[in-house]
């Protein structure tokens, strides 16, 4: 059990328990009701708790990057990554950093990892199209997937 601080709790000094699975689980509602600063509280409180819970820091990292905290936001998603090299959101998260630091050609790797793993994702291609015609001068007819 892990102890859960709510706003209206921390005012009172009142601490309910809560099971990690359901303390991730009012994560998760905290991110659909866009509440994302009580939400990085919460996973750092977690995170304290249980350093190596990567569920904690996949839900950090979405926060961040919804709040455009774009440096805390990579560095919590190279921590992911670090755990799940194929992780496809991960990858998608830091070609959003990378795109928005203005570093295409780690938006255009970690775009050609998420299109290893979903070749048919007409999103993934059309970006990737587009970044290659920008910043390497040329779009490929089909692309093709990474030696790895």
């Amino acid at each position: 059990m892990l102890a859960l601080w709510t706003h209206t709790a921390t005012k009172r000094g009142i601490m309910s328990e809560i099971s990690l699975k359901h303390y991730l689980a009012k994560l998760d509602t905290l991110l659909e009701e866009n509440a994302y600063d009580e939400a990085i509280y919460h996973c750092r409180h977690i995170i304290q708790h249980f350093p190596r819970n990567v569920a904690a820091y996949q839900r950090l990292a979405i926060a961040l990057l919804r709040m455009s905290r774009w440096n805390e936001a990579g560095e919590t998603l190279r921590r992911v990554l670090s755990v799940y090299p194929d992780d496809v959101r991960t990858h998608n998260g830091l070609a959003q950093v990378y795109q928005k630091q203005n570093k295409p050609d780690l938006v255009i790797w970690h775009l050609e990892r998420v299109f290893d793993q979903e070749p048919n994702n007409n999103e993934t291609m059309n970006n990737l199209r587009e970044l290659y015609r920008l910043y390497r001068g040329y779009e490929p007819a089909k692309l093709h997937m990474t030696t790895g």
